[in-house]
């Protein structure tokens, strides 16, 4: 693997949709190991970003007895040289209390940005 591999995920407020939700991804912030923080749909997050496999996992509570928890990808889509669109997308899966998951969802977010 050479540095061309590796993809940094941006910083800042993507758009986020999920399960006929939609609302903001911001990602606030990640650290040299790849520790991410930020919020989604209003809710603090924690997660991890790999930037050598472009994968993002990240959770969310909501509520007492409910959390969420992400699995995705990123990619990037050049349209011209400035311009960058980012796309993170994968599935989630529900927990309530006694952790009782349910069936995988799809999700996805975005963000352009001048690069």
């Amino acid at each position: 693997m050479n540095n061309q591999d590796i993809v940094n995920i941006p910083t800042g407020k993507w758009k986020i949709f999920g399960n006929m939700e939609e609302g903001e991804l911001d990602i606030s912030s990640i650290d040299s190991n790849g520790n991410l923080k930020g919020t989604a749909f209003g809710s603090p997050i924690q997660g991890f970003y790999h930037a050598a496999s472009g994968q993002i996992h990240f959770s969310r509570v909501i509520g007492v007895d409910q959390s969420q928890v992400y699995d995705g990808q990123i990619s990037i889509i050049k349209i011209n040289v400035d311009v960058a669109d980012y796309l993170l997308a994968g599935s989630y899966v529900i927990f309530t209390s006694g952790f009782r998951g349910r069936p995988k969802l799809g999700w996805y977010a975005t963000l352009n940005k001048v690069i």
